[in-house]
């Protein structure tokens, strides 16, 4: 039944086409030795007739009418047809002068004669009046200027029979003479007729157009469609094509540009239009697109391009008929490409080789007319709006296509966000039991009087607490994050006195020697309305965000009042932020850093957890930053109403009016601010080394890790070795020592502040080489991307975090066995 159904769609477009035919075809009188009896002729029902048949020819003669009387009879010929191309051709470059007596009906006197496009220069006379000149026919080459334009010309004629005389001459076309019909007809309904068939041209013109640059559209907003600019410049081409032929309506808008030029481009276009669709029809089928007999071919249209811009038109006349031939041969792979994709249920395949059955019809067709073999006219550019229509519904309909697959994997998408947060969060909850253990453990141990620990191991337990609170730090912001996107957090509005709310948060804020945050927030700032611990936890991250990426200069707080919100600013003189990264500072995860060379830690949820903090107090967010000049965060809260400012008044008259007594008050903001200050506590100095880890060996090995702790645990580890250690915060020190002290061995993190564990092993080797300086990486990053990174940058092994000591132990002293033997 499909194929049935196949079937009836191409003999549905086969009897469309010959529809279109049968309405450009024109019934025909023939004249006979220069004389055309139209006397019968139906002009009612015919305004067109069709001046064909035999004229009378006088060869390397330009006549005049009364020339005519004086030389006697021509010779009859049939036309239209070229001079070159009659059973006794003659020279295509010459000159000749035809005439044809037209006896008329006496129903009409005011007639329109259209001449047709005439590749030469010519001058008429009707009835003995000279009526139109084209170009400047003269048989001297120097003066010849040739014309291609369709003309009408209207006269009036008081007596039944009308006298055309032609004076052609040809000196640059292939051909001499002209290929296509004279028609003449009453004026009226004539001039109605080319009046419809104009408009037709314009509005198939501004279609075809249309539809090109709806096209385009689609490309500049899905550049990986590349199907879609191919069709549409293919549009542009069958466009131009259209205003260049037939009634030539670009000479109407550019009377001055030589026919040269209109010619060249008319060839320009076709040879374009064949390229772009051989390209837009690859891109539907790049599976079976046969390149090895098509791009030959499109190397042979480029060549033709190319050879009708340098060569002489006349000349290059001559070559196109070998460039037609090919074309047909093509069209058919265009036309059995999508027939096979049909074959093997390639959607849209039937839509894509019915607008080719079409456009082949075209084309054969024009090119018939070309030759004179048909008079069906230009039917191509008509053809090729229902092609384009046919391709562009194709296209809409894998653009819904993608549409609807975008919103299925969006749905899928939001599904697994939320999977992941219910996953975070189940994780962190998880993980609260253990470290809830570790830190009473460790604060236990810590506060342990009977002296049994040595100063050694008050300092591990020191360092384990501190890692633990960092561990515990992490997860309570996971946390944080996730109970806002679920909206589990309660929220209690109340009127917030915004000065001590944030006097209340100073002693919290990780102290810097050069850098110092200031409340700016005037003393009678009116209250805001607003959660306390939200909003406490909100100018908490804030004010550690920039602290964490401000070395020197100021934190400042400040608040505007406007009518109908609070605006809260956080300014900073830190680094800022590029530009291309703005936008994406509050999306989840996002650091500004790369990661492995970024200075600071952390997850990327502050700005984040920001966001949904102001989304559920009912304000805005925004951030402006300049590099090297600093950032400034800005926030809206809203005025409380009457009624909670009288309730909030009255439930903390006592304090909340005041900056609260630390010492006095407990937290009122949960255990957030004691995890990240206990997180950030200084380390208390190491234990001087015994005697034992006094002792020395030759040998020296550099350690290379911003995180201190990492550091402490290699040195530890090592202790049994007896190795001399040096160690290094970041990649510059590291390379310092390296110049300055004799390494044997480096055990190199990745991701440091300033440049990255891969750049100092690049570095090292263009001193070193593996068998003089090994170099370890030892990081958490352990993919095998990673691992082939490091490898192919010179280090010697690669080991993941965490390891064991007596891998590190191994490692070392394999490498250090070796560059001995060397």
């Amino acid at each position: 039944m499909r194929n049935i159904s196949r079937t009836l769609q191409v003999g549905v477009f086969l009897l469309f086409w010959s529809f279109l035919v049968s309405l450009c075809a024109v019934p025909e009188l023939s004249a006979q030795e220069g004389y055309l009896d139209l006397s019968s002729w139906n002009f009612s029902a015919h305004p067109r007739a069709l001046l064909n048949g035999t004229w009378e020819m006088w060869w390397a003669k330009l006549l005049s009418p009364s020339d005519i009387k004086e030389v006697g009879p021509g010779t009859p010929v049939l036309m239209p047809q070229f001079w070159n191309t009659l059973p006794h051709p003659y020279p295509v470059l010459g000159a000749a002068t035809f005439r044809l007596e037209i006896q008329l009906p006496p129903s009409y006197q005011s007639w329109v004669l259209r001449v047709p496009n005439i590749h030469c220069a010519y001058t008429l006379y009707i009835n003995g009046q000279k009526t139109l000149q084209m170009g400047n026919p003269t048989q001297n080459p120097q003066k010849y200027q040739d014309a291609l334009r369709p003309r009408l010309v209207p006269f009036t004629t008081n007596t039944n029979s009308v006298s055309l005389v032609l004076k052609v001459v040809n000196e640059t076309d292939m051909y001499g003479g002209f290929r296509r019909p004279f028609i003449l007809g009453p004026e009226q309904p004539l001039l109605a007729s080319f009046d419809l068939q104009h408009s037709l041209s314009i509005a198939i013109s501004g279609a075809l157009l249309s539809l090109g640059l709806l096209q385009l559209f689609v490309f500049f907003l899905q550049p990986n469609k590349w199907s879609h600019l191919w069709l549409s410049l293919f549009s542009f081409c069958i466009t131009w094509r259209g205003l260049s032929t037939g009634d030539r309506l670009m000479t109407e808008i550019f009377p001055q540009v030589p026919f040269l030029v209109w010619s060249r481009l008319e060839y320009l276009a076709v040879f374009l239009g064949v390229i772009f669709v051989s390209l837009y029809l690859r891109s539907l089928y790049r599976s079976i697109w046969p390149n090895k007999i098509v791009l030959p071919f499109l190397v042979y249209t480029g060549i033709f391009a190319i050879l009708n811009m340098v060569l002489p038109l006349e000349m290059f006349a001559y070559l196109f008929p070998f460039y037609e031939f090919p074309l047909l041969g093509v069209v058919v792979i265009f036309f059995v490409v999508p027939l096979i994709g049909a074959r093997r249920k390639h959607r849209g395949s039937w839509i894509v080789m019915s607008g080719i059955l079409i456009l082949a019809l075209g084309t054969v067709n024009d090119l018939m007319y070309l030759e004179n073999l048909i008079s069906t006219g230009y039917i191509l550019d008509k053809l090729l709006l229902i092609f384009m229509l046919f391709q562009s519904f194709l296209l809409s309909r894998q653009l819904a296509d993608d549409y609807h697959i975008i919103d299925r994997q969006v749905k899928d998408l939001l599904a697994v966000g939320k999977l992941k947060d219910e996953f975070f969060a189940r994780v962190s909850h998880e993980l609260r039991t253990p470290l809830h253990g570790m830190l009473g453990i460790t604060d236990m141990l810590e506060k342990e009087s009977t002296g049994s620990m040595t100063a050694t191991q008050k300092y591990h337990v020191a360092l384990l607490n501190q890692v633990s609170q960092r561990l515990l730090a992490m997860v309570s912001r996971i946390l944080d994050f996730s109970d806002l996107k679920r909206k589990q957090v309660p929220i209690k509005l109340t009127a917030l006195p915004l000065k001590a709310t944030i006097d209340f948060l100073m002693p919290y804020f990780q102290q810097k020697d050069d850098v110092s945050v200031l409340n700016k927030v005037p003393e009678d700032f009116p209250p805001v309305a607003g959660d306390l611990v939200l909003v406490q936890h909100l100018i908490f991250l804030l004010v550690e965000n920039a602290l964490t990426h401000t070395e020197v200069g100021t934190i400042h707080i400040e608040a505007i009042q406007q009518p109908s919100q609070a605006i809260i600013h956080v300014k900073d003189t830190g680094k800022g932020i590029p530009k291309s990264q703005q936008v994406q500072m509050f999306e989840t995860f996002h650091q500004v850093e790369e990661a492995e060379t970024r200075t600071n830690s952390g997850l990327g949820l502050g700005l984040a957890i920001c966001q949904e903090i102001i989304l559920q107090l009912k304000g805005s967010i925004s951030l402006t930053s300049e590099e090297g000049r600093g950032t400034t965060v800005t926030f809206t809260l809203p005025w409380p109403s009457p009624e909670l400012t009288l309730s909030s008044q009255e439930e903390n008259s006592s304090d909340s009016g005041q900056v609260p007594n630390q010492k006095k008050k407990k937290l009122p903001v949960g255990s957030w601010v004691q995890n990240f200050a206990l997180s950030r506590k200084i380390l208390p100095p190491p234990p001087p080394p015994s005697e034992t880890e006094k002792s020395q060996t030759s040998k020296t090995l550099l350690l290379v890790d911003d995180d201190p702790i990492n550091i402490i645990l290699l040195k530890n580890f090592l202790k049994p070795t007896g190795y001399k250690l040096l160690e290094a915060r970041n990649g510059f020190e590291a390379l310092t020592l390296i110049n300055s002290h004799e390494i044997d061995l480096i055990i190199l993190d990745i991701m440091m502040p300033g440049m990255s564990g891969y750049e100092v092993c690049q570095k090292v080797r263009e001193n070193f080489d593996l068998s003089s300086l090994p170099i370890i990486l030892l990081t958490a990053k352990s993919s095998h991307e990673d691992i082939q990174r490091g490898l192919s940058c010179g280090a010697s092994a690669y080991m993941t975090k965490p390891f064991r000591q007596e891998e590190i132990l191994d490692r070392v002293k394999s490498h250090l066995g070796v560059t001995e033997e060397v």
